[in-house]
């Protein structure tokens, strides 16, 4: 919109950009996103660098002579990143860039609601509803592709027995302690964790043949078995079911997790079960 709606206001421009927080600076980073290109070639690619090494030579048409006016987008004191463009006079280029932060800052809460509807309040997690989502995205993807895809399915074992003894305060905790053990067992952005419900939980791995999923999951309950944030020793059991191509079905992947869940739970619990084998994937990553 930009490209098409600004030039006839007298400003040409050269690129925007999105600020993104690491830590506890909201600046950082910024993700650039040019607009300008050499007539009757296409703009250059998006890229990510840190705020405060940017410079001229960084923005799109760096090796022509010009003039660049460069300002904030900023919304009820929230720096959001900055435009850059070329213009006679500023006068439009502002006006362009106030409406600019209006409007990124209406999808960021847009995107914020979004994300409340997918996360599970308790953990901070993924809810069961991202993983449905997910799940159906991936297995389609797993059908297309040939690719492989495996599903972890993990419970807190004697986890009613836990909340009886110590109060579902402490047990609220201990969920939260577990699904923090999750998120490190599993730091790969393809991959989706879940609160499946009550002390379950699941990982979609994306790409993973059976023996991959069990490295996972063995991280998991490992981790957990030496944790010392409970009020007395928790471990958990896990269930994993992995699949390829054409046989993959998110009915089935869940059906047979399950199953293995089970099983684990009937050999004495603490422990990680797998589901029958299946031929693994050519492009199948172990962990």
């Amino acid at each position: 919109m930009l490209a098409e709606h600004a030039p006839p206001l007298g400003v040409k421009p050269v690129c925007l950009a999105l600020y993104e927080p690491e830590g506890r600076d909201p600046v950082a980073w910024s993700r650039v996103l040019p607009l300008a290109a050499p007539e009757g070639a296409a703009p250059p690619d998006e890229f990510r660098i840190e705020t405060r090494l940017i410079r001229g030579d960084h923005l799109p048409g760096a090796h022509e002579p010009r003039c660049l006016a460069v300002l904030p987008l900023v919304r009820q004191g929230r720096p959001l990143g900055f435009f850059a463009f070329e213009a006679a006079t500023l006068a439009p280029g502002a006006a362009i860039a106030r409406q600019l932060a209006v409007a990124l800052e209406s999808v960021r809460l847009q995107l914020a609601v979004r994300a409340l509807t997918l996360t599970d309040e308790l953990t901070g997690l993924h809810n069961r509803r991202f993983f449905e989502r997910e799940m159906k995205r991936e297995t389609e993807r797993a059908r297309r592709f040939g690719r492989s895809l495996a599903l972890v399915l993990v419970d807190v074992d004697h986890f009613k027995a836990y909340n009886d003894t110590f109060g579902h305060r402490a047990g609220d905790e201990a969920l939260r302690h577990v699904a923090g053990h999750l998120a490190e067992a599993v730091p790969r952005r393809l991959d989706a964790i879940a609160r499946y419900g009550g002390e379950e939980f699941v990982v979609l791995l994306a790409e993973t043949d059976a023996e991959g999923a069990r490295l996972v999951a063995e991280r998991i309950r490992t981790s957990l078995e030496g944790s010392v944030e409970f009020r007395r020793p928790l471990t958990v059991s896990a269930g994993i079911a992995a699949t390829q191509g054409d046989d993959c079905e998110a009915e089935s992947l869940i059906e047979r997790a399950d199953e293995a869940l089970y099983q684990a739970k009937r050999d004495g619990r603490n422990r990680v079960c797998v589901a029958a084998a299946r031929d693994r994937a050519p492009d199948a990553v172990t962990r």
